[in-house]
């Protein structure tokens, strides 16, 4: 891959012919159970450790976790659920 480096960075450069560098978007986290991202998914929302309702968000392995589970466990929700 070609590039410039300016002030330390790497920036990288299109040449024609060659598609343009892009970083790739993560892949929205799907429940478990109804297969749908978390904007979607109609399911009922609780910590699979400590049964919580309260701040329950999906996380990688499709389970709903609440806020003090998954920093125990050290998890991490996705940032965005709106979506565009």
């Amino acid at each position: 891959m070609l590039g410039c480096i300016i002030s330390g960075y790497f920036w990288p450069v299109a040449l024609p012919g060659f598609p343009r560098y892009s970083p790739r978007m993560p892949k929205d986290y799907t429940c478990a159970v109804c297969d749908m991202p978390e904007r979607r998914c109609e399911c009922t929302r609780y910590c699979c450790i400590c049964q919580s309702p309260y701040d329950a968000r999906l996380c990688e392995d499709g389970q709903y976790y609440c806020a003090p589970c998954r920093e125990a466990c050290d998890l991490h929700a996705q940032f965005n659920i709106k979506g565009a």
